[in-house]
């Protein structure tokens, strides 16, 4: 993965993969009702051969000589593999943001020759809906936000891999990840339309030299980060801020931070097909909205457009001294490659909770691979899939590239996983803070197929908000109220 030196929003596309960057945009509501109808990307494919050079280097450290720690090792032999095609094939993946990255790509087809890959590579997720809804034959597999596979399985196009042997390497997942992947309506543990391929548990990822120069303690619940916010506000004379409440991720972040409160935003109700329980106006929700809505008023916290040049230039400058609900994949991806300057000054501790003590979670970010049920290679496209998400030289290597695995196992017994992360953090093993950050997220929360219209109407309405064009409290009536419509219009049932 190339290093860039900005914190700009292009540069979080292209990395992150793993998160959905939401921007106020109206007409939610629009695009489940009508479906969208054109045609599918129209970027420009990149072959990508077995035969090319890996672009990175595959050394000890990223490809570990462990790889064989699977229940059955030996089904990742080519010649034994049943799903590894005996005549040369060429796959056609859309993969979002480039991701799993060429090094990853070229590892596995050195290890399996017999598959090439077209990629389209892009960041225009509505099109790779399109193209599913049309059944035609257009991709083989795909890589998608987490959040999204639900309206990717509405779609009626996604080819269950459980059957193929996903079943047996997938049960070292948290229980919400089999959950997710299975979809509202498979059963625990044997559906899988898609291999998890990262998740985003959150930490707090803070500066130590600036908490040491203010005095600051890392807060451990929300009222405690509060009153930090205020201190290092006043203290630095209104120079450094403890954050920023940045609309450009609004959505993905609330959703987390709701979560981290015991609430929900949309969850289905289980046992009444496509009916649903919304909670944009919950007493959970408007307690989150009220309390960042509280700082944004007071000044002590800014609405800084998180991936912009404003924010990369207040990083820079050391005008930010943390960020409470950082993904997995925000240390490494952003903040490591952004400001290598800044190594040995950030440190990772758990992020706040609304009651000490407590261990409540939320996601921010995260990504499937999956097979079309149209698809014209289905076995080789589903070798890739579990490759990249349940061996372990794939788990590896996709950290290296910045992919938060949700194998559990594979973390926890691989020595080298996310060594040369560690310097940048003043030695800190990021494991310790994830692995118990995903244990925490409750098991019942389930992402709908109304995920891309929810993060839009969320960006509007509390966007709105924090420009000072309505109140926090009408943000979240209104946001109900859009929701309510929205899955309506779509033929869903919403009930109290």
């Amino acid at each position: 993965m190339p290093e860039e030196k900005n914190l700009t929003r292009r540069s979080y596309l292209k990395y992150v993969g793993a998160g959905v960057v939401v921007v106020a945009v109206a007409g939610a509501g629009a695009y489940y009702a009508t479906r969208p109808t054109a045609p599918g990307p129209t970027t420009t494919p990149s072959t990508v051969t077995a035969t090319q050079t890996v672009t990175a280097p595959i050394t000890s450290a990223t490809v570990p000589t462990s790889a064989v720690t699977l229940p059955n090792p030996d089904w990742w032999n080519p010649d034994t593999n049943p799903l590894y095609p005996k005549e040369p094939v060429t796959l056609k993946m859309f993969l979002s943001t480039d991701f799993p990255p060429p090094v990853i790509r070229n590892a596995f087809m050195t290890q399996y020759p017999n598959i090439k890959m077209e990629v389209t590579a892009t960041a225009e997720y509505a099109a790779l809906l399109t193209a599913l809804k049309t059944k035609d034959y257009v991709y083989d597999g795909f890589r998608a936000p987490f959040a999204n596979l639900e309206e990717i399985i509405d779609t009626g196009n996604a080819l269950d891999l459980g059957p193929l042997g996903a079943s047996d390497l997938t049960q070292d997942y948290p229980e919400w990840v089999l959950s997710a992947a299975a979809g509202i309506g498979g059963s625990l543990g044997k559906q899988y339309y898609a291999m998890p391929e990262d998740i985003g548990p959150c930490t707090m990822l803070y500066r130590s030299d600036i908490f040491q120069k203010y005095g600051i303690e890392v807060p451990k619940t929300w009222d405690q980060f509060a009153a930090a916010a205020r201190k290092l506000h006043q203290d630095s004379k209104g120079v450094v801020y403890l954050t920023t409440f940045s609309v450009t991720d609004l959505a993905a972040t609330l959703d987390a931070w709701i979560w981290n409160m015991g609430g929900n935003t949309i969850q289905p109700v289980e046992g009444q097909k496509d009916t649903y329980r919304i909670f944009l106006n919950s007493p959970e929700t408007k307690k989150v909205i009220e309390y960042w809505g509280a700082l944004v008023d007071e000044k002590v916290i800014p609405s800084v457009a998180f991936y912009s040049e404003q924010a990369d230039r207040m990083f820079s400058n050391n005008e930010f001294a943390s960020m409470p609900i950082a993904a997995a994949w925000f240390g490494p991806c952003v903040l490591t490659k952004s400001y290598p300057q800044q190594a040995t000054l950030w440190r990772i501790a758990p992020h706040p909770q609304w009651s000490e003590g407590e261990n409540v979670q939320g996601m921010h970010g995260g990504s499937v691979i999956g097979v079309a049920k149209n698809a014209k290679y289905p076995n080789a496209a589903a070798l890739f899939a579990m490759w990249c998400c349940a061996s372990n030289p794939g788990v590896v290597m996709g950290w290296d590239q910045c992919v938060w695995t949700a194998n559990q196992r594979i973390l926890k017994e691989e020595s080298t996983f996310g060594e040369h992360y560690k310097y940048y953090y003043g030695g800190q093993d990021y494991r310790d803070f994830l692995i118990p950050a995903a244990a925490g997220v409750d098991p019942k929360f389930h992402y709908t197929r109304f995920e891309l219209g929810l993060q839009s109407i969320m960006g509007e309405q509390f966007g709105a908000a924090a420009a000072g064009k309505k109140s926090w409290d009408s943000a979240c009536e209104d946001a109900q109220s859009r929701m309510v419509d929205m899955v309506e219009a779509a033929g869903g049932t919403v009930v109290p």
